[in-house]
């Protein structure tokens, strides 16, 4: 690249520093990556059965890429998605919004009811056959240090009883 052979050689320096950056070659490499296995499926006729995919929101601010990915990993798979909230405890988030998204993207919406959020996802990801289940990360809401560790998680109780899903955690974007 430092030849001139990709840009010319005034540009260099800026597509290195600006675009060329590790996070974007390894997210370009992963791409290629996936592009070249959809390639091949579709040459080798490989027919996968459709995977169903089940996203669960809490009405936060990650909801909206919950959503998105859950949507995309179902075009991936060749499966449906269904995009599930609990409400728990008497709370009434305004819904309309992730409703309309979910529509958007090509996913169904659920409203669950319940007092425990993971026992309500367990069975409706069990009810609906989804393969694939996509959660946001965690957020401890313990005050005593001590006690954080001792109980399970709502990821770990969606692990424990849905031994035959694939469970997807997404990580908090650092804003």
């Amino acid at each position: 690249m430092r030849h001139g052979n990709v840009y010319p050689r005034d540009r260099i320096d800026a597509a290195l520093a600006n675009f060329f950056r590790p996070s974007n070659l390894a997210a370009m490499r992963q791409i290629g990556l996936r592009l070249v296995a959809d390639s091949m499926a579709r040459t080798r006729k490989v027919q996968h059965p459709p995977e169903d995919v089940m996203v669960a929101i809490s009405g936060g601010p990650s909801s909206e890429d919950l959503i998105r990915r859950g949507a995309r990993l179902a075009r991936r798979v060749g499966g449906t998605c269904m995009v599930v909230h609990v409400l728990a405890k008497g709370t009434s988030p305004d819904l309309d919004r992730w409703r309309d998204l979910a529509a958007q993207v090509g996913c169904s919406f659920a409203v669950l009811g319940g007092r425990d959020v993971a026992r309500a996802l367990v069975e409706a990801a069990t009810t609906s056959g989804a393969e694939h289940v996509v959660v946001g990360e965690a957020v401890r809401a313990s005050r005593v240090p001590l006690l954080t560790g001792l109980r399970p998680t709502l990821v770990d109780r969606l692990i424990d009883a849905l031994p035959n899903s694939d469970i997807h955690v997404i990580a908090r974007v650092a804003g």
